[in-house]
């Protein structure tokens, strides 16, 4: 087997030790993966190397309690009584991770894997690191208001033949509280969707506006209606026995463009979605944060 994404080959702990310790932050960051100790390039076992194996578990134990930044004593397991010598290294929730060269976050110990290889992570990759991680946390934290009700979203799996689970969702804390995802799915969701249609290409004169208040996938149905109705559709008469059918944009792009807004929008900032149609562009905003340009 070659190496991949997935597994990484050593031969032995490299003198230079950050090496190797980049080797596993990469996993952390990425998808996880094996690290084989004891090996040459193809994989195969030196035995030689084989007496080396308590040396590298007392420092690989080191390592993982006090080389590694956030905690990772639950996402590293070593087999030194394996042969080769294998590291399983899973891939974190607090992301970004980074080995510790002095105090305070190291931004050149933050690596990614990229095929069977690793890189420094560029300042935009650990700014995504980060919203993703802080993403992921909000919507696991405890919603403020626990008096929520689910009547359109269980509706709406209903109608998919599905059973909106509260527990299979995710939608309760381990102390049973509902968190943060499971307000935005409920009818009390306090977010809304602003929807304006403009003449023109300027913002003076409205020809419509709405808000949309409630579960997100209420909001989601109900934006997609009215955008669709504000999608124009031009007709041309040819020489041929049908007309032709153009709309300013296609659905399946429109779509796109809409549940984006709600799928990638991060749910820390406090705000409303904002989608305004122009005679020549669809803008999405949230708060004064432009979010997409659609031409």
């Amino acid at each position: 087997m070659k190496e991949d994404y997935k597994i990484e080959y050593k031969l032995e702990i490299p003198k230079k030790t950050n090496d190797l310790k980049a080797e596993i932050v990469s996993f952390l960051n990425s998808g996880g993966g094996t690290i084989l100790l004891g090996v040459d390039d193809n994989g195969k076992l030196i035995n030689e190397k084989i007496k080396e194996y308590k040396k590298w578990e007392e420092t690989l134990s080191n390592w993982i309690i006090n080389a590694f930044e956030p905690n990772v004593n639950h996402l590293i397991k070593i087999y030194p009584n394996e042969r080769p010598f294998r590291i399983e290294v899973k891939s974190g929730a607090d992301k970004p991770y980074f080995y510790k060269d002095g105090e305070g976050f190291n931004s050149k110990g933050v690596y990614l894997r990229v095929g069977s290889t690793k890189r420094v992570a560029s300042f935009e990759e650990i700014q995504r690191l980060i919203y993703k991680s802080r993403t992921h946390k909000f919507e696991r934290l405890v919603s403020l208001n626990q008096d929520l009700t689910f009547t359109y979203s269980t509706n709406i799996f209903k109608e998919k033949g599905l059973n909106f689970d509260l527990y299979g969702l995710q939608l309760y804390t381990p102390n049973k509280e509902f968190n943060n995802a499971a307000l935005y799915l409920s009818d009390q969701n306090p977010t809304i969707t602003k929807f304006a249609v403009f003449q023109g290409i300027t913002v003076t004169t409205f020809l419509d506006k709405k808000e949309f208040s409630g579960s997100i996938l209420k909001q989601l149905d109900d934006v997609l209606y009215f955008a669709n109705l504000s999608n124009r559709k031009k007709v041309v008469i040819t020489g041929k026995p049908q007309r032709d059918e153009y709309l300013d944009y296609p659905k399946r792009a429109l779509r796109e463009a809409i549940v984006n807004c709600y799928c990638h929008r991060d749910w820390t900032l406090s705000g409303d979605i904002k989608i305004e149609f122009y005679d020549d562009r669809v803008k999405y905003f949230l708060l004064e944060v432009f979010l997409m340009d659609l031409h």
